[in-house]
């Protein structure tokens, strides 16, 4: 493996010539979809296929987020139905009707094959959802759902190298290093650690632990990845850009995929647009920082048609280069938008479409492969 200076340098370079129902990831105050929504799930919905003119052969498709979600009552992944179950009543995490009971590798697999001809689905990476459950528990009852979700993932994947697993344990406990040990011997696919930092407005769990970035033992304990060879899935609001970009220049070699792109909402693009963009040069100066472009339904439920967006999306690419850029499905989450995978990567082609050949396919598995070392 390169050192992360070196892969900065190979990779990092400015650009050349330039269905159904689930939510975009806890988002507040939408009104319920019609269950009746939800048959569809596993085949996805069809649109209109369009060739890319300078590809002699299907561009390949590492998604790089995506769940699997399991909330049945015999279910022993470890999730919270008060969260993410069909019909999620937590005030603040109210959401539509999402997705039935069981969402599997079954059902995405028979989503991702939905894609358009031009693509070729190659693998990806699961990312946990258990950072937002359980808001109450903590200590080792929290720590054995991390385990069981996480478990569950490796099941639902099976012995396959098409696939990685991003989990989740938290990094302020006390039992981190036992929960780390665990997680590198049980799941043979463990490339990276999560746990939401969103503070302010904050997710489930961070209405009672704060701003994990400012916690001296979170701080500690994410000091600890470098040495698990483990990366680690920043999701964060733009204010902690900053403090996030502090944190990360102190631990080099340990690297960071920013998810969502950093969570903004349409008003960090207009009226606080230099606390994003300020934050996010920063960000993208550390060399071991990548990029998710994903989640983007929650920005604008018609976000390939808003000129604000597309242009921050090319400024983005532009930012951190697109070998540290990496198109994502969100499923099944995004899907509640009307965004399931088909649509969502229709849209990065159409996106893409005027990008040279070398960068269109690092957008869509490249970097993911690099990112996640698969």
């Amino acid at each position: 493996a390169l050192p992360l200076q070196q892969l900065a340098a190979r990779f990092g370079r400015p650009m050349g010539a330039v269905q159904w129902a689930a939510p975009s990831d806890f988002q507040v105050g939408k009104p319920p979809l019609k269950a009746a929504r939800a048959v569809h799930l596993c085949q996805g919905p069809r649109v209109s296929r369009r060739a890319m003119a300078g590809f002699d052969k299907p561009i390949d498709v590492v998604d790089p987020h995506f769940h699997f979600f399991d909330v049945r009552e015999e279910s022993t992944s470890g999730h919270d139905p008060k969260i993410i179950g069909p019909i999620a009543d937590g005030k603040e995490t109210a959401k539509r009707v999402k997705w039935p009971e069981l969402y599997d590798k079954a059902c995405y697999e028979a989503q991702m094959r939905t894609l358009p001809p031009e693509l070729r689905h190659r693998g990806g990476v699961f990312l946990e959802a258990v950072s937002v459950c359980h808001p109450d528990l903590s200590g080792p009852d929290y720590s054995l759902h991390c385990l069981k979700e996480a478990r569950f993932a490796t099941e639902q994947l099976g012995d396959t190298d098409k696939y990685a697993v991003v989990a989740t344990c938290a990094l302020e406990q006390e039992d981190l290093a036992e929960m780390l040990g665990k997680l590198k011997r049980e799941v043979p696919g463990l490339r990276g650690i999560r746990q939401i930092a969103n503070h302010e407005p904050s997710w489930p769990r961070n209405h009672r632990l704060g701003d994990l970035l400012e916690n001296p033992q979170w701080q500690r304990g994410f000091a600890t990845l470098e040495g698990n060879n483990l990366s680690f899935d920043l999701q964060l609001n733009p204010h902690q850009f900053q403090k996030a970009a502090e944190l990360l220049g102190k631990h080099p070699e340990t690297m960071v995929i920013i998810d969502h792109l950093g969570s903004p909402l349409m008003e960090d693009l207009q009226e606080n647009a230099d606390q994003y963009w300020r934050g996010l040069e920063k960000l993208a100066a550390l060399p071991g920082t990548f990029m998710k472009i994903s989640m983007l339904s929650r920005l604008h439920p018609s976000w390939h048609e808003q000129p604000l967006v597309l242009e921050a999306l090319h400024r983005i690419v532009r930012l951190f280069g697109p070998g540290r850029c990496m198109f994502a499905s969100n499923a099944p989450v995004d899907g509640s938008d009307g965004w399931g995978p088909e649509r969502v990567f229709q849209a990065f082609l159409k996106f893409s479409e005027t990008y040279p050949r070398e960068d269109v396919r690092e957008l869509f598995a490249g970097t993911a492969r690099r990112a996640y070392r698969m």
